[in-house]
C-alpha cells in the first residue's frame, strides 16, 4: 500500500482508530513510533503489533514499573523522552542494565529546530516556537503533545512519515474523560489525572491540527487514514 519507500509511521491514541482496522499495514512498516502509555494487547486489528519507537513524556519516563513494563513486553528498541534529564538517562541504563535490554534512548527535542524555523513564518499568529528546549503554541504558549513532538522527530530523523491515530482536536469537546482509544487503566495511578482531563488545559489542539495539515500540505506526512 505505500510503495512510496516510506518506512515510517507515527502511531496516536485517537479513539478514532478504533474505527478503522489499520494494524495489518501499521505493522509493514520498519519504523512504528508509539506515545506514552499506548496499548496493544486486544487492540492489535486496530493499531497493529509491532513496537519499535517509543516516544513518552517526562511523567511515564520517570516512572519505572512503567519504562520497565514498555520494554520488558515488547520490542522496543528506542525511546525519545520529552525532556533532558541526567537522573532520566541514568534510569534507563539502569533499566537496561537490569532487564538486559539493548535500546537507545535520546531527548524527543534534540533536533527538531530546523523543522520549526521552516514553519514559523507560517504559524506566526499561532506563536509556534521552540523555548526552553520545549516546543509551544498559541499565545499561552502551551507545550505541544508528545504526539506532535514525535512527529517532528520522525519527520527530522526519516524525512518523511504516515501517520495515524491524530484527531484530538475532534474529540476535545465539552467535558472530555478521556480521548484516547484504550482505558484509563492502562495509565498509571499518578498520571490518571492528566490523561482524563481535556487536552485543552496543558495543549492548544486547534493550533496542532493546522500544523499537522501544513506538514501533509509540504509532503512531509501522509494521513494514512486518507488513503485507505
Amino acid at each position: 500500500m505505500h510503495n512510496d519507500g516510506i518506512n515510517t509511521v507515527v502511531v496516536g491514541s485517537s479513539r478514532e482508530l478504533l474505527k478503522k482496522n489499520l494494524g495489518s499495514v501499521i505493522d509493514t512498516f520498519d519504523h512504528v513510533i508509539r506515545c506514552n502509555a499506548y496499548r496493544i494487547e486486544g487492540y492489535e486489528k486496530h493499531v497493529g503489533s509491532k513496537q519499535k519507537i517509543w516516544a513518552v513524556n517526562l511523567g511515564l519516563a520517570s516512572h519505572l514499573p512503567t519504562v520497565q513494563k514498555k520494554i520488558e513486553q515488547g520490542n522496543v528498541r528506542y525511546i525519545w523522552y520529552i525532556g533532558n534529564s541526567y537522573d532520566i538517562e541514568k534510569q534507563f541504563l539502569d533499566t537496561k542494565k537490569l532487564l538486559k535490554k539493548q535500546f537507545v534512548v535520546e531527548s524527543i527535542n534534540f533536533d527538531v529546530v530546523n523543522l520549526i524555523e521552516e514553519l514559523k513564518s507560517d504559524f506566526e499568529d499561532e506563536k509556534l516556537c521552540f523555548e526552553r528546549n520545549k516546543i509551544r503554541v498559541g499565545p499561552d504558549k502551551k507545550y505541544a503533545t508528545t504526539g506532535l513532538r514525535a512527529i517532528f522527530k520522525a519527520i527530522e530523523k526519516f524525512g518523511r512519515a504516515y501517520i495515524c491515530g491524530f484527531t484530538s482536536w475532534k474529540e476535545c469537546v465539552g467535558s472530555v474523560v478521556n480521548s484516547h482509544y484504550y482505558e484509563v487503566s492502562n495509565v498509571p495511578t499518578h498520571m490518571h489525572k492528566a490523561f482524563t482531563e481535556s487536552p485543552n488545559k496543558e495543549h492548544d489542539p486547534k493550533i496542532e491540527e493546522k500544523i499537522i495539515q501544513k506538514l501533509i500540505d509540504m509532503n512531509y506526512l501522509i494521513r494514512m487514514e486518507d488513503v485507505l
